[in-house]
C-alpha cells in the first residue's frame, strides 16, 4: 500500500521547470555561488486533504494515513533539494481515526554563504538557483501546493516565490513556483 501511494503521489506532482526540464538552473541564475547545508525543522506538517471553496481549507486530514503524509512530505522535500530527511511520526501514530495527523520533519537545505544574519555550519559547496515549478492536477493538488508554499518554502533559501491562487493553479496546472538554491551538478 505504501509504494502504491508513493507512485500515485509522484504522478500527481511532477516537477516541471522552464516548460519541460525537471530541474533547470534559472535563466537569470548567477554563476556558482558558495552555500552550505543547514539543518531545518518543520513542525506539525499536516497537508490539507481537500480544499472546500466556500470555507477555505478543510483541516480534517483524517482520511490521510501517516504513511501517506510521510510519502507526500518526503517526495516534496526531495523535489526542493533537501537531504538528510528525518521524520518524527510519534504524534501521527497516536491520533485517533477522526483526529488530525501530523509529523515533524528535520532535514538539511542549502543556505547561501556570507548572507547577512545567516548561520551556516556545513562545508561550503558550489550551488545555483534552480527554477522549480510543481504541477497541480486537481483541487486537492492545488490546495496541497498552496499549503507547501506557505508552510515548507520558508525553510528553504528561495527567491522569486510566486503564490499561485487556486483558480490559477486549476487553470494553468502549476501550483508552486520558486527559485530554490540547489547544489551545482557536476
Amino acid at each position: 500500500m505504501r509504494m502504491h501511494s508513493v507512485l500515485l503521489f509522484g504522478v500527481a506532482f511532477l516537477a516541471i521547470a522552464n516548460g519541460n526540464a525537471a530541474d533547470a538552473p534559472s535563466a537569470t541564475a548567477n554563476s556558482n555561488q558558495s552555500a552550505a547545508w543547514t539543518t531545518r525543522k518543520i513542525e506539525q506538517f499536516s497537508p490539507p486533504n481537500v480544499y472546500v471553496p466556500a470555507n477555505g481549507y478543510e483541516t480534517n486530514t483524517s482520511s490521510l494515513s501517516c504513511d501517506q503524509i510521510i510519502d507526500r512530505a518526503r517526495f516534496l522535500l526531495l523535489q526542493l533539494g533537501a537531504r538528510d530527511i528525518s521524520i518524527d511520526m510519534r504524534d501521527c501514530e497516536r491520533k485517533q481515526a477522526n483526529e488530525i495527523r501530523m509529523i515533524d520533519i528535520t532535514f538539511s537545505a542549502l543556505e547561501p554563504s556570507g548572507q547577512a544574519g545567516a548561520v551556516t555550519a556545513g562545508v561550503p559547496i558550489a550551488a545555483q538557483w534552480h527554477t522549480v515549478a510543481l504541477k497541480g492536477g486537481g483541487i486537492g493538488d492545488c490546495a496541497f501546493l498552496n499549503y507547501v508554499t506557505r508552510k515548507v518554502l520558508p525553510a528553504f533559501s528561495t527567491r522569486n516565490v510566486k503564490l499561485i491562487s487556486m483558480a490559477d493553479c486549476k487553470r494553468i496546472g502549476v501550483g508552486l513556483y520558486a527559485q530554490i538554491l540547489k547544489p551545482t551538478k557536476r
